[in-house]
């Protein structure tokens, strides 16, 4: 049984936020080369239901599996079409009994199993995986000292006696009878689905800690998960998980699949998001912000019909039975106790079976898509499945339930009543419930169903009309699993999900299975019997009547009254992935398939990667901060697409388009934004990428602005420092070849002033970089009289003060000339100076 609960709302634009992304391209600063970084290709799958724990043994959703068979390794996987296939285990077989320790132990056919394992898996913190996890995990599960605490895997750890090593690379499974101890064949032997787990790691903690106190994460190490599956937990995992709703995982470059079976993933990770509704995950994946989903039955149909009529583009429907066999139910709690014993009377549960509408049921709260319950195997499983013929078959029929009543002796005190039991009821005579008590049964529903809600409520209304009451609870599925383990309830609503081998659900409905797996309390002595025969079954066709018998059985008994097989209803975008597949024809390729290794995960191809795909190469000279110091040729090297590639394409600083037949040269120094794209023989065209270029190839300028000489002797000289590319980045100076050189701070100009101590000429010597790297120098020769001061300066602005000066001097010395001619008032005149000697 897989439950739990949905934790986290979220809106679609914080998921559009969360997504990863990097740049298309970069150009290296300190390479001479530069190339394109690929975007990172992360699968985004969206749930409305929640990994429930980040630890393989206490989680139960579906999707918590899910998260499972992505970390961890089971021995064996299954392939797209249920079928066990090679996993941590390369092959097995059962030990002849001509073995020599067969022959010792006496042990018989096919109670001993035999594995080679891998010798190429790796756990993600780099240990080698070896035999001895294998055989530890195996008997951590099946010890009897453990078996209790080591719950989770009870269905194939029963009739496990114990593992041992053989050899470094080989290990065997010894299988018994738990109550006898006798040691019996075992037909699942290739079906073990048992997360194996990392004995370096874990063996220092008591298997109840493992059990039921570890959170599933190494907390502060990284890896925080230590797996050997297709993915790699990332160090952020369990606050992601607790706070954030939603779960990452990184493509594991060390997965064994490529060299064990030539199957590698594609792409770069896996986001997990969890949502509350319907309706936001169904917007996520209209605007890309989710891959893939399983939607509701009626959210579905409106996504189909969406993508039928053409408004919703780029996305594709699947549906189909579930590959995990999952069906929903009514299950009776068969053990004696809690509200109303009269559930316990076989004729109360074949009546109220009678008077269910299953066809109704699955045309309106499934909207038709789902089957018609029956059995405990879905018909997906067709090699195991039985389907109940017209004789055994519950039809609906009201009118034979209510005969079914009466004859029962539960009665209606009047027309239209609730019947309560009567003094021949089975309810009365071996139950002990007092005649005249109404026949009402508490019903819970997980109220995170709405469908279920309903079909709730319809069930009331029409048991009602044969006289049988129902109290409907809508309960959280915490509360409701709470409730269902502890066997003290009338009837609930919930689910069961499966293996393709039978063992797992044939189990949880024997006594074997009762305070465990077994969630109703159900046991049958016939039905054990059969179970048992099933077990040990070696031959095919015994085997599936053996499961046959088991199932006849239970739906004769009616613990359950199956309502439907639902469909898996999936809608994906197939504009980011190719590879999907048909799931429908192929259950093993639904995500559903949760038994390790999936093959959806090595199918999927980045849509990217099926486009033609162009890598730029810069080569030229480097400077410093992602300039080039000197012309720069431009390789564009196109790969892929379909049929290969047929033209590249580029331009520069948003230019006419050119078709790229050779490398090109930029010599120009400046700042270019190059562009470009490639096109397959089939006409698809890759996205255009950019890359931005930077070239100087010019060294940095000390440009003399010009010399003024005033009349004591003093020479003034400015200078400014010019760089027209990449600008200036420092420049320092020294006087008359002197090993001391003065920084200057400011990056574009210097203006300073020294005094020589001697007369004659003195050379000032100057040192420039520009941000590309490129340096100049330049030296000045001046001369120094006596008495003479020699300013030195390097800036537009001493040039400016030193003017600013001798306008000043200037307009004193007018002023003081223009006193001391005396100038008469207006008017007056005055006779010229005589020229007479």
């Amino acid at each position: 049984m897989r439950t739990g609960l949905r934790i986290g709302a979220f809106c679609v634009a914080i998921f559009a936020g969360l997504l990863m992304a990097v740049p298309s391209s970069v150009v290296s600063a300190n390479e001479s080369t530069a190339t394109q970084l690929p975007v990172k290709n992360i699968l985004t799958l969206g749930t409305m239901e929640a990994v429930d724990s980040l630890n393989p043994l206490v989680g139960l959703t579906d999707i918590s599996q899910i998260f499972y068979s992505m970390v961890y390794d089971c021995l064996q996987s299954v392939d797209e079409d249920l079928h066990p296939v090679p996993n941590l285990a390369t092959s097995w077989w059962t030990v002849p009994t001509t073995d020599p320790e067969l022959v010792a132990s006496g042990e018989p056919y096919g109670s001993v199993w035999e594995y080679n394992l891998t010798k190429n898996a790796v756990w993600t913190d780099g240990e080698p995986f070896t035999v001895d996890d294998a055989v530890w995990t195996i008997n951590l599960n099946s010890d009897p000292l453990n078996y209790d605490s080591m719950w989770k895997y009870q269905p194939y750890a029963y009739s496990m006696k114990y593992a041992e090593v053989v050899t470094a690379d080989k290990m065997r499974i010894h299988f018994y009878d738990r109550v006898s101890e006798v040691p019996i064949p075992v037909a699942y032997g290739d079906s073990l689905f048992i997360h194996i787990l990392p004995k370096h790691k874990l063996e220092q903690y008591s298997p109840s800690h493992i059990a039921f106190n570890w959170s599933g994460v190494f907390e502060g190490e990284d890896p925080a998960v230590v797996g050997t599956g297709p993915f790699m937990a990332t160090p952020t995992i369990l606050n992601d998980w607790r706070n954030y709703g939603y779960l990452d995982l990184d493509r594991n470059p060390n997965y064994h699949g490529g060299a064990d079976r030539n199957v590698t993933v594609k792409f770069d990770g896996v986001r997990m998001v969890f949502f509350d509704n319907a309706q936001a995950m169904t917007a996520a994946l209209k605007t890309g912000v989710i891959d893939i989903a399983a939607f509701p039955p009626q959210t579905y149909r409106a996504i189909k019909a969406d993508v039928d009529d053409g408004i919703l583009w780029n996305v594709a429907c699947v549906d189909g039975l579930k590959c995990n066999q999952y069906w929903t139910d009514v299950s009776f709690c068969m053990n004696p106790g809690g509200p109303n014993n009269a559930r316990l009377d076989p004729a109360v549960r074949h009546a109220m079976a009678m008077a269910t509408n299953k066809t109704f049921i699955v045309n309106t709260y499934y909207s038709g898509l789902a089957q018609e319950g029956s059995t405990l195997i879905s018909p997906l499983v067709g090699d195991w499945h039985y389907e109940p013929n017209a004789t055994e078959k519950y039809t609906f029929d009201k009118a034979a339930a209510e005969a079914l009543l009466d004859a029962a002796d539960y009665t209606r005190p009047s027309p239209g009543a609730v019947r309560v039991i009567g003094v021949n009821s089975i309810a009365h005579t071996v139950y002990g419930e007092p005649v005249g008590k109404a026949v009402q049964f508490e019903m819970l529903v997980r109220q995170e169903h709405p469908e279920e809600n309903s079909i709730a409520f319809y069930l009331d209304q029409q048991w009602n009309q044969i006289g049988i009451d129902l109290n409907v609870q809508l309960v959280d599925e915490a509360t409701l699993a709470t409730i269902a383990y502890s066997y003290d309830y009338d009837t609930l609503i919930w689910y069961w999900s499966s293996d393709p081998d039978p063992n797992y659900i044939l189990f949880a409905q024997t006594q074997k299975a009762w305070n465990g797996w077994s969630d109703n309390h159900y046991s049958d002595p016939l039905f054990e019997v059969n179970y048992s025969q099933s077990v040990s079954a070696l031959d095919p066709a015994d085997r599936k009547a053996y499961v046959d018998n088991c199932q006849r059985i239970h739906y004769a008994d009616c613990s359950y009254i199956i309502l439907a097989y639902p469909n898996q209803n999936y809608a994906f975008r197939t504009d980011k992935f190719y590879g999907w597949g048909n799931p429908s024809a192929h259950p093993g390729r639904s995500m559903d398939a949760y038994w390790g290794a999936n093959p959806l995960w090595f199918d999927l191809t980045p849509v990217s990667a099926l486009l033609p795909s162009t890598e730029i190469e810069v080569r030229g000279t480097a400077g410093e901060d992602g300039w080039f110091v000197s012309a720069v040729t431009v390789y564009l090297n196109a790969s892929g697409g379909v049929g290969g590639v047929n033209h590249t394409y580029y331009e520069i600083d948003y230019g006419a388009w050119q078709e790229y037949t050779a490398p090109f040269v930029v010599a120009d120094s400046g700042g270019y934004t190059i562009r470009y794209y490639s096109v397959d023989t089939d006409g698809n065209e890759e996205i255009v990428s950019s890359t931005l270029l930077k070239i100087d190839t010019q060294a940095p300028q000390v440009v003399k602005i010009g010399q003024i000489s005033d009349g004591n002797g003093t020479a003034h000289w400015w200078y400014t420092l010019r760089d027209n590319n990449s600008g200036i980045n420092r420049s320092q100076y020294s006087l008359d070849n002197g090993t001391s050189w003065t920084e200057v701070d400011d990056l574009t100009s210097v203006n300073t002033t020294s005094s020589f101590q001697e007369i004659g000429s003195h050379t000032i010597m100057i040192k420039v970089w520009d941000n590309a790297s490129n340096y100049a120098e330049s030296s000045l020769t001046i001369t120094k009289s006596e008495e003479t001061t020699i300013i030195f300066g390097l800036t537009l602005i001493g040039l400016a003060a030193i003017a600013g000066v001798v306008a000043i001097v200037v307009i004193l010395i007018a002023y003081v000339l223009m006193r001391r001619k005396k100038v008469p008032p207006a008017g007056e005149q005055h006779a010229p100076p005589s020229t007479a000697p």
